[in-house]
């Protein structure tokens, strides 16, 4: 027998100590839930959801960021924000509210300000003081630290943080208390509800899981759209320069992003500088087994198609097919032939599998820091890559697994930023309409009295018709998103015109 079939055999026995056999299958199980066929009902269209707007001109006050977004620095107060969230998650949970009565809250957020029944949600609230109290010393808190053990722990992908979706549930109570606010003609009262929530969405995001962070964001968006509501109040003070000093996007991304993209190692963290260590071959072996047994736990939470019979036989099958392409692909990394084909099966697999993560990685990362205009065909390819060439490259699939849709966070973050920006828009709008006789521009050129953004998604100005009182201000998705998940389109009137 040759060289080249011993490895294969060795590869071989790899792949059935690392996944075994299982002593049955789904399919085997006559309980096992079956795949569900598509519903036939038709895709809904794509057409863009109209926001009329009936705005009431408003100049800047005298001190332009009399009404900020996030509390000033001189009402916060030391203290880790995060031990009362916790106490605020667990006060929420012992109250075992159903999930009708959560669904009734969303409806409210969204009904329209005379359709509200006040006395109804007046009780509602009453019944959260004590933890709506709680929150806005929170918010105001100068630190939140939640204290995640990411460096006390190889169960990364274990840790439990049930308090975050109390949070969100909290984002939408806030929402609802602003919205009462304002339909009750006490602007002031609703801005302070908005910067109890803008920061609260903020604190979230600073446990730093992507999955917070995109609860962070949820937040923000329940904050944006009563804002949205509030610039509508006759009683509501110009927000140009509030929106402006806002953070843009308001929840911070960047430390859940460093934390994902290290995860691997946090989780491995024998494969942290594996390029460099010294094993004999039992010891790869050793390695690689107790590397795969570990990760397919997680690999199986993501993903059921890497567990059971298959999946053992699937990566078998791989290790013998790819192993040759694993050499050659270490070769051009840079080592001498000689040296690659020494090296025992499972150090090839595992240098190979750790190669093809990093550059993956940071290939995929490196798009999340230029403008979402510009980042769009970078993310398209690697996710290309990512169902294609190197899923099909991998022997264990960890890149193709374990890396996140970084392009749908992306797309979730420059939509926050967008909302924003449209909104400082609308308040420039409001101001030349101020300085102007109630009338609105026939461009947004015309607009010199602040400085209109551009739109974060396209890197191009907004889209602004002027129709007789009617302003159209637009924000098409680009190609290839909906309407629904990266449009907008605001029809806006002058109030009494």
């Amino acid at each position: 027998m040759s060289c080249r079939s011993n490895e294969f055999l060795t590869a071989a026995a790899i792949g059935l100590m690392i996944y075994g056999l299982p002593s049955h299958t789904q399919a085997d199980d006559p309980s096992a839930p079956k795949a569900i066929e598509g519903s036939g009902q038709p895709p809904k269209p794509d057409v863009p959801t109209v926001v009329k707007l009936s705005i009431h001109p408003a100049l800047p006050p005298a001190a332009a960021l009399e009404y900020p977004l996030l509390p000033r620095f001189v009402d916060q107060y030391p203290g880790n924000a995060a031990t009362l969230y916790i106490k605020v998650a667990t006060l929420m949970a012992d109250r075992k509210e159903p999930q009708e009565y959560w669904d009734k809250i969303d409806r409210w957020r969204e009904m329209p300000l005379a359709e509200l029944p006040r006395g109804e949600i007046h009780d509602r609230l009453v019944g959260y003081t004590t933890i709506l109290d709680m929150v806005r010393m929170a918010s105001r808190r100068e630190q939140c630290d939640w204290g995640p053990p990411v460096h006390e722990t190889t169960d990364i992908f274990g840790i439990l943080i049930p308090e975050i979706g109390h949070l969100r549930k909290m984002g939408s109570l806030l929402a609802l208390k602003a919205r009462l606010e304002i339909a009750e003609g006490h602007p002031a009262e609703a801005l302070e509800t908005l910067q109890t929530g803008y920061a609260l969405a903020r604190q979230t995001a600073d446990c730093p899981f992507l999955v917070c962070s995109l609860v962070g964001v949820a937040i923000a968006n329940l904050m944006d759209q009563q804002a949205e509501t509030l610039i509508q109040s006759a009683k509501c003070p110009n927000l140009y320069w509030s929106l402006t000093a806002l953070p843009n996007p308001p929840v911070e991304l960047r430390p859940a992003l460093a934390l994902e993209a290290d995860s691997l190692f946090l989780a491995f963290p024998e494969l942290r500088g594996i390029e460099q260590a010294q094993h004999s071959p039992e010891e790869w072996d050793a390695m690689l087994v107790e590397f795969a047994r570990r990760y397919i736990r997680y690999a199986d939470w993501i993903d059921k198609k890497w567990s059971g019979v298959g999946a053992a036989a699937f990566m078998t099958g791989r290790a013998t097919l790819l192993l040759p392409r694993a050499k050659d692909d270490l070769v051009a990394a840079g080592r001498a032939r000689s040296d690659v084909d020494a090296m025992p099966v499972a150090q090839v697999i595992l240098l190979d599998g750790v190669m093809i993560y990093k550059r993956t990685r940071d290939d995929l990362f490196k798009w999340f820091n230029v403008p979402y205009a510009q980042s769009r065909e970078g993310f398209a390819a690697l996710d290309n890559r990512l169902k294609n060439e190197i899923r099909d490259r991998e022997i264990v699939p960890i890149a193709s697994v374990l890396l996140p849709a970084l392009s749908k966070v992306r797309t979730a973050s420059v939509r926050s930023e967008r909302r924003i920006d449209l909104l400082r828009v609308i308040e420039a709008l409001r101001l030349y309409a101020a300085e102007h006789n109630g009338k609105l521009p026939a461009a947004l050129d015309d607009v010199k009295e602040v400085p209109i953004p551009l739109d974060p998604v396209s890197g191009q100005p907004f889209g602004y018709k002027l129709s007789g009182a009617t302003a159209t201000l637009d924000a098409p998705p680009p190609t290839g998103e909906r309407w629904d998940i990266l449009g907008a389109r605001y029809e806006i009137t002058i109030a009494g015109k």
